[in-house]
This record gives structure tokens, sequence and C-alpha cells, in this order.
């Protein structure tokens, strides 16, 4: 380790006093959007409902969507959008072939410890719809992160006369 001229105080490698790597932008939103996952599956339901209503007073034609009952299965589709993205920022964060197993694994670990805990959270419950819900979002970022690969980059197809 080297020490600083100017504070006196060890720099690791990275030229930072704690040594450690900086952190990438891509991590830090993954591990955000982690901890914001972890909340809102374990959130009691009464502090859901509370959020629902808060939410509620601010859209304009909540009253309307609520007789039309579109808010039905949004449970699914919260637990499916959550894992699309988290396996997005994690696949954005993590770009070598061999961190993709882990990185899946782990997400896939998530969503049954998540759906687990549920059932001890009161007013929740486990639910293999939401486990379900939560690997066809995995799988639907995969095929959408792999596809996007072969996405030209900013050339313009031409046609043949």
């Amino acid at each position: 380790m080297a020490y600083s001229t100017t504070s006196g105080r060890r720099q690791g490698a990275t030229g930072n006093p704690t040594g450690c790597p900086p952190a990438r932008p891509w991590h830090v939103l993954f591990w955000f959007a982690c901890l914001a996952t972890l909340v809102l599956l374990l959130a009691p339901a009464a502090t859901l409902l509370e959020a629902r209503i808060w939410l509620a007073t601010w859209l304009p034609f909540a009253a309307q969507l609520d007789a039309l009952d579109v808010t039905r299965n949004t449970d699914k589709w919260i637990h499916l959008g959550l894992f699309v993205l988290l396996c997005a920022l994690g696949r954005q964060a993590w770009r070598q072939p061999a961190q993709r197993r882990p990185l899946l694994l782990g997400l896939l670990a998530m969503a049954g410890a998540t759906e687990g805990l549920q059932h001890f959270v009161p007013g929740r419950s486990a639910s293999l719809g939401d486990l379900l819900a939560d690997v066809a979002g995995l799988a639907l970022a995969s095929v959408l992160v792999r596809s996007r690969r072969d996405w030209p980059t900013g050339a313009v197809p031409t046609q043949a006369p």
C-alpha cells in the first residue's frame, strides 16, 4: 500500500483511502432495486393498503379504475415487473457469461425466499402464482437482454431497390 503525501493515509491500488474499487452505477442500481423489492414484497398488507389508498388520492381516475376491478391481478404484474427489473439490472452489472448463472440462481433463491417469508408477514401469504410470476420475469428479462445484443447499433436498414 502506498502512503498519500497530502493526507498521510494509506491508499489502496484504486487510489481511494479504503482500497475498495469504486462503486459502479449498474451495481448500485441493482442493489437498490433488490432492497426496494424486498421492502415491497415483505411489507405487511396493512402498509401496502395505506400506500395504495394514498396513491389513489393522487390518481385522477382512481374511482373508475377501482370500479372496473383493474387491479385484480396487479400483484402478479408487480412480481413480474420487479424480477424483470432485477434480472435486467443484474445482467447489465455483471456482463461476463460466467457471472450469469450465479446471478440467476441468486435471483431464483430470492424469489423463493420472499414467497416463503410472506407466509410469516401479517396479512400476506405465500403463493405459487407469485413465484411463477417471479420466474417468468427472470425468463422474460433473460430473453430481452439476450435479444438486445442482436439489435443494430444505430445502423439504419436499407431496402434493396
